[in-house]
Formats: structure tokens, C-alpha cells, sequence
């Protein structure tokens, strides 16, 4: 996740309950991620006394009642105005019977964890609660007291933490939390294809100003290698990595989309076509009508399923078909300049090495 003008200070695990650490500005901020992220960022503010907080969770948000809801936590009581519900709810009560509820599956993997059938009782917290008890979470009270003496520790500047505590590294954190855990591609990774991308699509920048074949080919190349290292080059990219790739890796995001569809387009891997990768950045065979920024965000499964047939019919698709039979017809040995001529308009054709063999970099119109 993003945190604008934080940084990420520490990532621990305690007892398998997420806690992020926050810095800036010598201040600190204490959060949590996943699954029990409400509980947690709900009981923490609640062991010290102290201001008023604002707490929000979807459309409920309480304030002004800090003191209150800290008198209730300290001495375990029951809390409940019709907003908030919180309770210390001991493993003896009904809903522990009942197969598959998440009380009981709370218990089974406080078991798991400890070794040892739970006896101690459990916070339930339904920061929503408007009336209906059965929709919050549950956390054992050891495993927030932790938690709780965890973040005083680090408050104070003391790091010598119990066993329970585990340290991330944000790659850890990520196959645990993030996006990694679905798509497999850690931050670490993705930074490095990013820079890779940057240094490829820089040459494109100003309608092309710094384009040079003979420069633009080793950043090419090495582009290309590392996307195939990953598993992103001609192949279906799921839908989950573009989202984990969306506003964080802009540039990586962008060769991928070209590529992918270069792949769609040519039907066969993209080191065997006739197309660079170059010809997708200059001129993108989007469908007709369709712009980059709508091609980004147009489910991948829509594309896949527009005929090649309704795509020939575009201006791009009869350019791009008549530069491939020209530059076939051409055999050449050596990279060179060719020329040609569609609906009544010329253009160049720009060609350079691509992975040892001579391919189609870019097409540019000739003003008469």
C-alpha cells in the first residue's frame, strides 16, 4: 500500500497480526493491513489515554469519545452506542460450536499457532455495528496486549522485541500482504523493470526527439530479455498485474501493454515478427478510435476478443500491412531507409537491428 508523505519505518508480524510503522517528521503512526486491519488500528489508540480521535470505517465515524471508549478497553467492559461494539468475549460462549464461524476458526488458529488450546478470552470489535452482532472480527486478548507493548517499545526507542515479533522486509511483506501474494512480483523486481523501461521509453519522449536506432537497441534488448526472465513477454498478462503495475511502475506498465498486444496482434512471439517493439510505442495499434489512456484501462479480455478482421479495416492496420509487404519484398541484408506509398501519401520506413535480425522501427509521413 501507498502512504503519501510517510515512510515506512518497520513491518513486523506479532503472533501473525500485521503492524506497519509510519515515520515523519519525527512523528510516528501505528497501522495494520489485511484482513484484521480495522480491529487492530481501532484497540490501538484505545491503550492510552489521551486527545479525542477521529476513527472511520466506511461510512461510520465516531469522535470525541476517546477517554470513554479507554475507561471501557482498560477494564474490559462491554461498549456499545449503536456505532462501535466491542467486547472481551470468552471462548465458552454459544458461537464458539457453531463449525465454520469465525470465532471458532479464530480459536483453531490461535491452536495452530500456539500449540495450545485456547482458555483466555478474545476482543471482538464490529466497528460498524448498527445493531447487528455477527459482522466484526475477532483478535485473542494476548496476541493485543502484544501489540500494544510493541508500539510503546518502539515509541520509546527500544527495539529488543519479544519472540512473537517478526521482521519484513518489504518484498516479505508484500507476498504476504500485497500484491505480490497474488501476482508473484515483488516490489524489489518491479522497480528494477521499471528503471529497465524508463531507460527504453526515454528515447520516445518529445514525439521521439532522442530516437536513434543504433541507441535505442541495447536498452531494447535488455528490456526485452528481462520481461521474458519474468514471464511477462508473450504471453496473457492477468488482469491483477496490470492493477499491482497501475500509477507505481508507469513506464514498465506501458511496455508491457505494447508488448502484450504486439504478441496479440502478430500471433506468434514478438522475437519472430517483422514489428518492433519500437513501432508499438510510436505508432500503437490500438483499435480504431482508441487512444493509449483507453487502451490502459480497457479489460485485456475485451481486446483479446476483438477480431484481427475489424482491426484490419483501421488506417494503422492498412499502414502497418503494407510497410510489412514492402519490407518483406525488400530482403534486406542491412538496415536502410525505404520508401513507400498508402492512399496517396508518402512515408518512410525506418528499419534497425532487433535481437540479430533487421526489423520495422517506425513509419514517417512525408510532407508534400
Amino acid at each position: 500500500m501507498e502512504y503519501p508523505d510517510w515512510t515506512i519505518y518497520q513491518r513486523l508480524l506479532i503472533d501473525d497480526y500485521p503492524l506497519v510503522v509510519l515515520a515523519k517528521d519525527n512523528k510516528l503512526r501505528f497501522i495494520s493491513e489485511g484482513y484484521y486491519q480495522n480491529i487492530i488500528e481501532f484497540l490501538l489508540p484505545l491503550a492510552e489515554p489521551g486527545e479525542d480521535f477521529v476513527f472511520e470505517s466506511g461510512l461510520t465515524r465516531v469522535e470525541s469519545i476517546h477517554n470513554q471508549l479507554h475507561q471501557a478497553f482498560v477494564s474490559g467492559q462491554e461498549f456499545g452506542n449503536g456505532v462501535i461494539y466491542f467486547q472481551l468475549r470468552s471462548i465458552l460462549e454459544y458461537d464458539v460450536a457453531i463449525k465454520g464461524s469465525e470465532f471458532q476458526q479464530e480459536i483453531e488458529r490461535y491452536q495452530q499457532r500456539t500449540g495450545y488450546p485456547a482458555t483466555e478470552p478474545f476482543w471482538y470489535v464490529n466497528p460498524n455495528f448498527a445493531g447487528w452482532d455477527g459482522c466484526g472480527h475477532y483478535i485473542p486478548q494476548s496476541s493485543i496486549n502484544k501489540i500494544i507493548q510493541v508500539t510503546q517499545q518502539i515509541k520509546a526507542g527500544e527495539f529488543n522485541f519479544p519472540l512473537c515479533v517478526k521482521l519484513f522486509s518489504e518484498d516479505e511483506w508484500d507476498l504476504r500482504f500485497g500484491w505480490a501474494e497474488v501476482t508473484g512480483f515483488v516490489p524489489s523486481v518491479l522497480r528494477k523493470l521499471e528503471t529497465i523501461a524508463a531507460d527504453y521509453m526515454q528515447f520516445f519522449a518529445n514525439q521521439g526527439h532522442l530516437y536513434q536506432p543504433s541507441l535505442v537497441e541495447p536498452c531494447r534488448t535488455k528490456l526485452l530479455q528481462e520481461l521474458a526472465a519474468v514471464g511477462l513477454l508473450n504471453c496473457e498478462i492477468p488482469e491483477s498485474v496490470y492493477s499491482q503495475l497501475m500509477g507505481t511502475y508507469p513506464h514498465l506498465r506501458r511496455c508491457v501493454d505494447e508488448a502484450e498486444f504486439l504478441w496479440m496482434v502478430g500471433d506468434m512471439p514478438i522475437q519472430e515478427f517483422d514489428l518492433s517493439l519500437d513501432w508499438m510505442v510510436f505508432d500503437p495499434l490500438y483499435p480504431d478510435g482508441m487512444d493509449y489512456a483507453e487502451f490502459r484501462d480497457t479489460p485485456k479480455e475485451s481486446l483479446r476478443d476483438t477480431p484481427k478482421e475489424s482491426l484490419r479495416d483501421t488506417p494503422k492496420e492498412s499502414l502497418r500491412d503494407r510497410a510489412l509487404a514492402v519490407f518483406r519484398t525488400a530482403q534486406l541484408e542491412q538496415p536502410e531507409t525505404l520508401r513507400m506509398e498508402i492512399h496517396g501519401n508518402q512515408y518512410q520506413l525506418v528499419t534497425g537491428w532487433e535481437g540479430g535480425r533487421i526489423k520495422l522501427l517506425n513509419s514517417i509521413e512525408l510532407m508534400s
